[in-house]
């Protein structure tokens, strides 16, 4: 079924051409990620893809994923809400509920809003706060920000930076690094706010019902949740309302500009704290740990396409490239996630590529990434012509013998070897080991990674007393 879905699909792109437009492919009612995965393999840049699914837990491993997900009180949860908020004061119909819930929503900070606006003003009738909202004299997200602008400038500071993130755990550590980003180039409005710690202005986030505390999984400890919806109206209003936004801390005249010199600010944080890991090495499990609270947060800001298209590519772009670099090497060598892990290498290479429209070392070693995963996944043809390409983007590059000419040498080789090429693999390898002999003077463990190839291939060719000499000369 699965097969015959996947010649479906690429028999109708192909069909497609990218200059005819945009292509949706919509999946419904996805019960495994494993179900879609072998129909997501390269797909190009002008096909988007939706899925909808009753498991959350489903779009956890793919790439590129933005998840639409509202969760509001259900009607019975709402009217009790209002019921016990309002009751003591005045009485409450269910019609009076109905028109606010209508204009209002169901979700508890816009209700905890309207409500305590409401509680503020005893002669102010339920039905007519409610024609002010429907008719656009009163705006609940207007009123909310307003007062937490007002009452904690970072606090605010902070919900922007919340915004970016992956909504459903945000760890402390996480969040102590916003909040310290914050501070270290408060705006004006910020100053007298300085002192404030993470806890105060989480404590006005909670006060205000947008982020709830919840506990992490296995290691991550206490973190909060924010909603969607809080996410999105926030940067809404920061759009959308310039004129209510002097106490931010970007500047006075709040704008989209703004915002997104705010996402690279949090994009840089979070790539300053994400460990690199590329192995299980002694400090790895210590690394796991952090890198688990944060590669979340970080996939999500990587994926979006906005940032490619931002002027400022150039100058934040080695940041958005390392992001997906190192998010790449955790995917591949800790979670062994290499499907994932190939996406990220893809729009590594993309992003270099704007950066360097000519030959670049950093290119080049984008295309290695990707051969090299493109192996993990056992697709070695295609590993293969990504090698080549880097290889000979290398070539061009340096003149004279290099240490990445040397290891695209060698990644070539294992590939040569994977296809069962072993006598071109063992050419490549001996190329390899004598580049590095001339760049490393003496014992050095690239030289002795090379011999140790090179004993493998002979073993693989039949060749064991040559294979065990190469072997004793890498052991020695």
């Amino acid at each position: 079924e699965i097969e015959a879905a996947t010649r479906l699909v690429n028999d109708a792109l192909s069909r497609w051409q990218e200059g005819q437009g945009r292509v949706l492919v919509v999946f419904d009612n996805v019960e495994h990620f494993t179900d879609i995965e072998p129909l997501l393999l390269d797909l190009q840049p002008h096909v988007k893809v939706l899925v909808t699914t009753r498991n959350n837990g489903v779009l956890l491993q793919p790439y590129g994923v933005h998840c639409i997900d509202v969760e509001p009180l259900d009607m019975v949860e709402a009217q009790f809400f209002i019921r016990s908020t309002l009751g003591s004061r005045r009485q409450v119909r269910d019609d009076e509920i109905d028109s606010l819930v209508s204009v209002v929503g169901q979700t508890m900070h816009r209700l905890s809003t309207a409500l305590r606006t409401l509680q503020l003003n005893p002669l102010l009738s339920i039905e007519d706060y409610a024609v002010r909202i429907q008719s656009g004299a009163e705006k609940v997200e207007d009123r909310l920000f307003s007062m937490l602008i007002g009452q904690s400038p970072l606090a605010w500071g902070l919900l922007q930076c919340i915004s970016f993130l992956e909504p459903d755990f945000i760890s402390m550590d996480v969040l102590a690094a916003l909040h310290d980003m914050l501070q270290s180039e408060p705006s004006p409005a910020q100053v007298h706010a300085h002192g404030e710690d993470i806890h105060a202005s989480l404590n006005h986030l909670l006060h205000h019902s947008l982020v709830a505390v919840v506990e992490g999984h296995e290691q991550q400890g206490t973190g909060v949740r924010v909603h969607r919806l809080v996410q999105q109206e926030v940067q809404a209003y920061v759009i959308l309302q310039p004129s209510n936004n002097n106490n931010c801390h970007v500047d006075s005249n709040i704008s989209h500009t703004s915002l997104q010199q705010l996402q690279w600010r949090v994009l840089t944080t979070l790539e300053d704290i994400m460990p690199v890991i590329i192995d299980w090495s002694p400090d790895a499990d210590q690394k796991h740990e952090k890198a688990s609270r944060v590669h979340a947060h970080l996939m999500k800001m990587v994926m979006d396409e906005s940032l490619t298209k931002d002027a400022d590519i150039n100058k934040y772009g080695s940041v958005l490239s390392h992001s997906c670099h190192v998010l790449g090497a955790y995917q591949s060598s800790i979670l062994l996630g290499h499907q994932t892990a190939l996406y990220l290498f893809q729009r590594e290479l993309y992003i270099e590529q704007l950066m360097h429209q000519d030959d670049h070392p950093s290119v080049a070693l984008s295309l290695n990434n990707m051969a090299c995963t493109y192996d993990d996944l056992g697709r070695h043809e295609k590993a293969l012509s990504m090698h080549e390409q880097a290889l000979q983007m290398e070539q061009r590059l340096f003149s004279d013998d290099h240490p990445d000419v040397a290891s695209s040498l060698n990644n070539m080789a294992i590939t040569y070897s994977d296809l069962g090429r072993h006598e071109e693999a063992l050419s490549m390898h001996q190329q390899a080991l004598e580049m590095r002999r001339r760049l490393f003077s003496g014992d050095h463990p690239d030289v002795a990674d090379s011999l140790n190839n090179i004993a493998v291939t002979y073993s693989k060719l039949g060749r064991h007393e040559e294979a065990l000499a190469m072997h004793q000369q890498a052991l020695e």
